[in-house]
Formats: structure tokens, C-alpha cells, sequence
């Protein structure tokens, strides 16, 4: 994460600035740092507001945070902007190798998407 966010210290002005927040976003909810995840995702879609992965972290990241109504937004945000990344989500497709990242995002995913109670999912208690 030091290198994310000194790339983004650096270059304030980068084109690519959107994507790096969303990359520093899944860092940190890979960390259960959630609050820090929506901090980056709130950033990433201010700043580019079609930047689909932003509402992919978005959406996990506030489950993460327990906020349900700005991830369920977040999750028809991305629903409507990359219909074909949120169905891959919800299948279960997420780029990532280690388990338990996968479980908690396709489990906090299943959530922001009205599919699964929040009280299903041990890490939110």
C-alpha cells in the first residue's frame, strides 16, 4: 500500500488516478482496513465516475464497513454501468488467489446485491 499511495502523492494529476485509488481500495479491504477501502473508493468514483471497478470495491468495502444502503447502491451503480463485471462478481469470478479474500469479497458482493443477509456472513459480527 506505501507504493499506491505514493504514486498517488506524486502524480496528482495522472490519468490513471481512478484506477489506482480502486487498486489501493481492494488493498486495503484485502487488509480489513474497510474503512480505509471506502475512503479509496469514494475516492476512485469521484474521481471518475465510470470507472467500474471503483463500485466493485465500493460495494464490498461497505458491507466491510457495515454501511448496507451505500453498498446496495454501489452495487446498481455497477449493475447498470458493467452489467457483464457485476454477473462475474456474483458468479464467483474475482481476481484474486488467496481463499480468504475471495470468500469475504463474493460473500460481502452476494450482500450489496440483496442476495444474502448480512448476518450470514461471520466477519460482520
Amino acid at each position: 500500500m506505501p507504493y499506491g499511495e505514493a504514486a498517488l502523492r506524486l502524480s496528482p494529476r495522472d490519468p490513471s488516478r481512478a484506477s489506482l485509488l480502486a487498486a489501493l481500495g481492494f488493498a486495503r479491504f484485502a487488509t480489513r482496513d474497510y474503512a480505509g477501502a471506502v475512503e479509496a473508493a469514494e475516492a476512485a468514483m469521484q474521481e471518475a465516475p465510470d470507472t467500474a471497478a471503483a463500485y466493485v470495491v465500493a460495494a464490498i468495502s461497505y458491507v466491510g464497513a457495515q454501511r448496507l444502503e451505500e453498498a446496495q447502491r454501489a452495487f446498481v451503480c455497477l449493475e447498470k454501468l458493467a452489467p457483464s463485471l457485476a454477473e462475474a462478481r456474483m458468479s464467483g469470478q474475482w481476481l484474486a488467489t488467496n481463499e480468504d479474500y475471495r470468500r469475504r469479497a463474493h460473500g460481502f458482493f452476494r450482500i450489496a446485491a440483496g442476495l444474502e443477509d448480512a448476518a450470514s456472513v461471520p466477519e460482520l459480527d
